[in-house]
């Protein structure tokens, strides 16, 4: 559905994109993620048609992006991070004036629009003013704009900025239930809901791409570690942090809180569950320490992200 090959973009001598390559198929969620600055925004905007390649390939349903552009775009559905709408309007009306210029056929507008709204959860809101909107069914109507015409690709940029935790779930949702009929590809700094919903993930630093894969697989061939935090009761004088700091799968000790009676909360960064939870166990019952809770998480995407961005920026 989406695929770039070796794509490069120079202004002049700065290479902002060197030798790009991924794709994105019928059914996958891909999430598409970099820290400011690495080339995100320019690479939507080349697989948008808005920025020439200097180098590269891009082909959209199998449509060359710079040589057959009318069939890219009747392929291609599009939020952009700053969704621009005409705030005057109602929902009802922009989008059946949207799908008149997307080449909807007349006689399908009211449908297919009617269609739209029920897919993005617009039904009670199809006569409302759009400036009288909240930001959340702003872009569920960006959505339901790149809905029109029934593109096969979704390209969502941002889509969730701003949303409050409950617009987050339902444009979820939304998402999930596209996954049927869309390759979707969405960009975004929200790297817990890229975890959630994405198949593939593909990062890219400086221009450059970083890592690509299965979302899943690339998380758990991440080193096997993570954090454990432990609630513990001590006795007075003791050296809580240099102890656990000796133990050897101990990385760091993040955070240190004392409560009253002798109860203290600490979280530590591990290099190896198994290995770090029986140390610290060891050390619990060998100083006698009285334990009330232990807990532990493992690494997440955004974990993989800032070790990735890390490595790139270090070099």
């Amino acid at each position: 559905m989406i695929e770039v090959k070796n794509l490069t973009k120079r202004y002049g001598r700065k290479v902002v994109l060197n030798n790009l390559s991924f794709d994105v198929q019928k059914g996958e969620v891909v999430g598409f993620l970099g820290p400011n600055g690495a080339g995100k925004t320019t690479t939507i905007k080349m697989l948008t048609g808005f920025l020439p390649a200097t180098a590269g390939e891009i082909k959209i349903c199998g449509y060359n992006v710079c040589e057959e552009a009318n069939d890219v775009h009747k392929s291609l559905g599009y939020l952009p991070e700053n969704n621009p709408v005409y705030s005057s309007m109602r929902v009802c009306e922009y989008l059946k004036f949207i799908a008149k210029l997307k080449g909807v056929p007349f006689r399908k507008v009211g449908s297919h629009v009617d269609e739209i709204i029920d897919h993005c959860d617009l039904d009670n809101y199809r006569k409302a003013v759009i400036k009288n909107l909240s930001k959340g069914f702003r872009q569920r109507l960006g959505l339901a704009v790149a809905l029109l015409g029934d593109p096969e690709v979704l390209i969502l940029d941002e889509p969730t900025a701003g949303l409050d935790p409950y617009q987050v779930v339902q444009f979820r949702k939304i998402i999930e239930r596209l996954t049927q009929k869309h390759a979707i590809l969405i960009s975004s700094h929200i790297l817990s809901e890229i975890e959630l919903i994405s198949n593939r993930i593909v990062i890219i630093n400086d221009g450059e791409l970083i890592v690509k894969g299965n979302t899943t697989e690339l998380l758990d061939n991440m080193d096997s570690g993570g954090t454990v935090y432990m609630e513990i009761r001590i006795s007075d004088g003791e050296d809580v942090k240099s102890e656990l700091e000796a133990l050897e799968d101990i990385i760091r000790v993040n955070s240190l809180d004392f409560f009253s009676n002798g109860w203290i909360a600490v979280e530590c960064e591990v290099a190896h569950f198994d290995d770090s939870r029986e140390a610290l166990f060891g050390l619990i019952t060998s100083n006698k320490w009285i334990l009330r809770e232990l807990r532990s998480s493992r690494h997440t995407l955004e974990n993989l992200f800032l070790e990735m961005t890390k490595e790139k920026n270090n070099e």
